[in-house]
């Protein structure tokens, strides 16, 4: 529920500046149904600043679904009522703040990046610095351009190559770990197939 109030977060901030949903749905993460929205249209608006928008919105949704589920916590007798409200407390903020809001990942807080810092595809472009950085000074290939062409640029992929990709070893080892320990057989097989795709 907290995730789909995320997406229609979402949703509605596209509504508000004349985009549209072209998709809707359930889609598995780490063998959880999540909710989604398309969110592709957030590429026609102008302004940089209505996509920064979009991509909070869902964030600022939980972040007011958390504050709510707090305050209930701290207000109401021990029972279920209060273990409804730490919990939307606690994965409201919490998961939002590692993943959602965290840029190392594909999620909003990487859309968010890409706009403040107006470098759209940062992360495929960082790859590709990262790639051209090794073939040309560990390989010794001489004759290759570098896809940094902005003043400043070359600071900002390398920074974030370098952490994407570690950040992203660390969480698809620790999903893997989880997984195979959790599910043995059909989680390692995940895991193994999570890794090979790393």
């Amino acid at each position: 529920l907290l995730k789909g109030a995320h997406e229609l977060a979402h949703a509605l901030t596209i509504k508000r500046f004349g985009g549209s949903i072209h998709e809707a749905g359930i889609t598995v993460l780490v063998l959880m149904p999540v909710p989604y929205v398309d969110a592709t249209d957030i590429w026609r608006f102008e302004s940089r600043y209505q996509r920064m928008l979009v991509s909070a919105a869902g964030m600022i949704a939980e972040g007011v679904i958390a504050s709510i589920g707090f305050l209930i916590w701290l207000t109401v007798e021990p029972g279920l009522l209060a273990n409804l409200g730490f919990a939307a407390a606690l994965t409201g903020s919490v998961t939002t703040l590692v993943l959602n809001a965290n840029p190392l990942l594909k999620f909003d807080g990487y859309q968010i990046l890409q706009d403040a810092l107006d470098m759209p595809n940062l992360a495929p472009r960082a790859s590709r610095y990262l790639t051209y950085l090794c073939r040309r000074y560990l390989f010794g290939v001489k004759s290759l351009q570098s896809p940094a062409t902005g003043i400043g640029e070359r600071r900002w992929l390398l920074s974030y190559g370098v952490s994407a990709g570690l950040y992203r070893w660390v969480i698809t080892l620790a999903i893997a770990l989880y997984l195979a320990s959790r599910y043995p057989v059909l989680g390692g097989m995940l895991a193994a197939y999570a890794l090979y795709q790393l």
